[in-house]
């Protein structure tokens, strides 16, 4: 995974500057994000919204939509996307945060002499911010040849069993099946969602479709299924009725 960053505003100067201070900042601190875009052209940029950090105009001058309304756009779209906006008028930027769009904070285009350790500050708040919500969203996994990370979102785990007589587990996905080191109570702890079916195999609650109580067994949304302890029944049942 990467943090992407992307400019928008309609003074092209602007835009070239902030291209200029990120780019530079990127290369010296060889972080994991990148520059995806930079464009006076929000409908360019709403055509390729993905979770990052957004520096966006206030004032879309030549267009119809103002920064507000694009970060709106973004924000319906990406809910955790992070918006910086940048603005030659300070009573617009305290009034941004009053829209409860969630912006991370804002930056003045006539404030030249701080402007580049503001952008600096921006991007590493959003860099710790992004790294954070993708350690909650995704399991990061060693592929057993040792020399590749398999990144895979938590919601599209089934459930996880341990391989008998080994160290290792099979992670079972909406469609695939992963075998890699580690043990079920390292994986139960990853999410709120995962529960011990039994002590061989911990399940992603949210994506039961059904529990038989009768024969013990948990469905799954993708058509699989696992069994469930005696004593783990009760828990399960209450648990995936309360979703």
């Amino acid at each position: 995974m990467i943090m992407r960053i992307y400019i928008c505003d309609d003074e092209q100067k602007y835009c070239e500057l902030m291209r200029k201070y990120i780019q530079g900042y990127l290369d010296q601190a060889q972080l994991n994000a990148q520059l995806a875009l930079v464009t006076i052209d929000s409908a360019k940029l709403l055509k390729q919204v993905e979770t990052g950090l957004y520096f966006l105009g206030v004032d879309l001058g030549h267009e119809d939509r103002t920064g507000i309304d694009v970060a709106t756009e973004i924000k319906k779209w990406d809910p955790s996307a992070m918006i910086v906006f940048v603005t030659h008028n300070q009573g617009q930027a305290y009034a941004v945060f009053d829209y409860r769009i969630g912006a991370l904070d804002y930056i003045l285009k006539s404030d030249t002499d701080r402007l580049k350790e503001k952008i600096i500050y921006c991007i590493h708040q959003a860099y710790i911010k992004y790294w954070e919500n993708m350690n909650t969203k995704y399991l990061r996994i060693q592929h057993q040849d040792g020399h590749r990370t398999i990144t895979l979102p938590k919601r599209d785990i089934m459930f996880v069993e341990k391989v008998k007589g080994s160290k290792k587990v099979l992670l079972h996905s909406m469609d695939q099946v992963i075998a890699f080191s580690a043990t079920l109570r390292d994986i139960v702890r990853m999410s709120e969602s995962f529960y011990f079916s039994h002590r061989s195999c911990v399940v992603n609650v949210r994506n039961i479709k059904e529990i038989d109580p009768v024969n013990k067994i948990a469905h799954f949304i993708n058509g699989k299924s696992c069994t469930i302890a005696r004593e783990r029944l009760k828990i399960l049942m209450e648990v995936f009725s309360n979703l």
